[in-house]
């Protein structure tokens, strides 16, 4: 019968479309001629359940790549002014440590924890820089497809993967902003317990005082031996220092005990609400699904 016929066919395709043909055939390890019939099956099948109803494929592409350069926009956004923030704050820390020391003093300690943020700081400005290469990969992708590449299932392909490569690095950034903001909040802590133990080293040293009772304990303390504002006998906080009322060996001086004073307002940088937001929002896009069904 006319139907059980086999007839041959040829197609010439164009020399750009014939290339990627045999190297996507080269890949899976199928003859060209095989792999055409599946898209040209996948093709009709297509056609077949969208009955008769056809899309603008340039339509979902330029949509697609307008809404991907607008999630990388604003998300560069946001990181460029987390990143600033996070600066201008170790550098204010540094500033108040240098005012805060002595001429003569130096927190060796302190100084090689601001460099290694410092270097953490240029880390994060070469995240940064991969970001400005996905957003010209995105550029080169959109002049392809002006020049008229229309093999769109390989394009949303690397669309949807270099998406995920993009959530990957925005994933590290956060991480490392997190990090950044707990160092920096321990470094104001430690900087405030030595400015309050050199405050009261000053104190004693003005009123010629090198040994005290502690106010809570009555232990013996002397004062050039702390490293801290804290009684080394039952740990409560000094706050003062107050010399004897009474001359000779009947009186004595004393380190007043209270609470420590809080962190400067500001020392403790609030950006979790920020990050929350930026790095943590779920979304439910993902690229579209157009894998060639057979």
């Amino acid at each position: 019968m006319a139907s059980e016929e086999h007839v041959d066919l040829s197609v010439q395709l164009p020399p750009e479309l014939g290339e990627w043909l045999h190297d996507e055939a080269s890949e899976q390890g199928v003859p060209p001629e095989a792999l055409l019939e599946q898209l040209l099956s996948a093709y009709r099948t297509v056609s077949a359940a969208n009955e008769g109803e056809s899309y603008d494929l340039d339509t979902l592409l330029e949509d697609r790549e307008e809404e991907l350069d607008e999630r990388l926009e604003t998300q560069r956004e946001e990181y460029t002014e987390l990143i600033q923030d996070v600066r201008e704050r170790v550098v204010q820390v540094k500033r108040e440590t240098d005012r805060k020391a002595a001429a003569d003093h130096t927190h060796d300690e302190l100084r090689a924890r601001l460099d290694e943020l410092a270097t953490t700081v240029e880390g994060l400005e070469g995240v940064r820089g991969d970001l400005d290469d996905l957003d010209d990969s995105v550029e080169e992708l959109s002049s392809e497809l002006d020049a008229g590449f229309d093999n769109y299932e390989t394009i949303l392909r690397y669309l949807s993967d270099t998406t995920d490569d993009l959530e990957t690095k925005l994933t590290k950034l956060a991480r490392l902003t997190v990090d950044l903001r707990e160092e920096v909040v321990r470094l104001s802590a430690a900087e405030a317990r030595r400015s309050s133990v050199d405050t009261l080293r000053l104190a004693a040293n003005r009123e010629g005082i090198e040994r005290a009772k502690c106010e809570e304990c009555s232990s013996t303390v002397r004062i050039g031996l702390l490293t801290e504002a804290a009684c080394p006998h039952c740990a409560s906080t000094f706050t003062d220092i107050q010399a004897s009322d009474s001359f000779g060996p009947f009186g004595s001086n004393r380190l007043l005990t209270g609470d420590a004073p809080a962190l400067p307002e500001g020392a403790e940088p609030d950006l979790d609400e920020d990050l929350d937001e930026a790095f943590f929002e779920e979304d439910d896009r993902s690229a579209p699904d157009i894998e060639g069904r057979e």
